[in-house]
């Protein structure tokens, strides 16, 4: 964070017919130097509909964006949803590529971290795959991300979270 002030896993969302572009960070990644913040207040996580278009969680942060230009940014390095259209296949780990369905689209966050994606099975107003297919993908989802972190893990004990 040594040269900036906010940094995250930038997410935008493009209005169809004006072209007005909503950017913000992921809350689900960010990290934040409160110091650097003209206005605490503006550092929101909630949903933002601005100009006709709603975001994702923390899409408020483009308040914070418009009032605060100044902030220093880090964009996280990402390789958006991991699926043929996006040609970016070859991020996934040589081993577990048989396994992937792209209808899983996992995000890699500074070639290191997973997203899993959609975990809380939201389908509203979406066109990929997995939200208009009535076939339930989660749990093969599921054992193919853990079969990821096992694979990294390289045979470290493993222990219940509970």
């Amino acid at each position: 964070m040594a040269r900036a002030d906010i940094a995250g896993l930038e997410q935008g969302r493009r209005h169809a017919h004006t072209g007005f572009l909503m950017r913000y960070l992921w809350v689900g990644f960010l990290l934040v130097d409160l110091a650097a913040l003209p206005d605490p207040a503006l550092l929101r996580a909630d949903r933002l509909v601005l100009h006709g278009l709603g975001g994702d969680t923390a899409s408020s942060l483009h308040l914070l964006f418009e009032a605060a230009p100044q902030l220093r940014v880090r964009r996280a390095l990402h390789t958006s949803h991991v699926h043929p259209d996006n040609r970016n296949m070859h991020v996934l780990p040589p081993q577990l590529r048989a396994a992937y369905q792209a209808v899983f689209r996992v995000e890699v966050v500074e070639r290191g971290w997973v997203h899993y994606g959609s975990a809380s099975n939201w389908k509203v107003g979406r066109g990929f795959e997995y939200f208009t297919s009535p076939v339930d993908m989660w749990p093969d989802k599921t054992r193919f991300v853990v079969g990821w972190v096992q694979a990294a893990m390289g045979g470290l004990a493993q222990h219940p979270f509970d």
